[in-house]
């Protein structure tokens, strides 16, 4: 009895499928792929009348500790906000963190095995990194203090790359906000890592 009934299921589905008529949408929108113009783009993608872009200018002082690896700097931003909105807070890309011990990109890179195999080949598949000590590479930046023009620390969250930083107060269109920023990384081994 449950095979005729799976039987007559699996015949009559096709049937179903086609009795859904007709999609009669033809005009409806097709989401973020191309989206209804308005006053910042117009409906080739192209800028708006209303467009605009954040800036930020970046001084970058950089050292380098050749002999431990390390790469170290500290910079001073100036965000520019040329939105209409008013801002709570900023981001901050850290594309650094892609090398961290916790990073989730070995998980989502792809990897592939060669005819031939050594050590270092093995390495690159299974994501796992050691110096010469044996202890797992740490690539990741190291944020030693954010902070703002009078040097008192701003409140901030890393998740992954991205780095929140909440501004003391919210800030408006046209107006800007400095922040200094000191950070470290471990410089990767371009022979395991790339």
């Amino acid at each position: 009895m449950k095979i005729i009934t799976i039987f007559i299921t699996l015949l009559l589905s096709p049937f179903f499928v086609l009795s859904q008529g007709k999609w009669e949408k033809k005009f409806e929108q097709l989401g973020t792929i191309l989206p209804s113009p308005n006053n910042y783009r117009t409906a080739s993608g192209a800028p708006g009348i209303d467009y605009w872009q954040q800036k930020a200018d970046y001084k970058i002082k950089v050292t380098v500790n050749d002999k431990n690896q390390i790469l170290s700097g500290s910079e001073n931003i100036t965000y520019y906000n040329n939105s209409p909105d008013v801002l709570t807070y900023l981001w901050v890309q850290l594309d650094q963190n892609m090398r961290a011990q916790d990073s989730e990109t070995p998980l989502v890179t792809p990897n592939k095995m060669r005819n031939v195999m050594n050590g270092a080949g093995l390495q690159s598949i299974t994501n796992e990194y050691t110096n010469s000590s044996g202890e797992r590479y740490d690539g990741g930046f190291k944020i030693h203090q954010v902070i703002n023009t009078s040097n008192k620390p701003l409140s901030f969250n890393i998740i992954k790359t991205m780095m929140r930083i909440n501004l003391e107060k919210p800030l408006a269109s046209g107006e800007s906000f400095s922040f200094n920023i000191d950070w470290s990384y471990t410089i990767n081994d371009r022979m395991k890592l790339g």
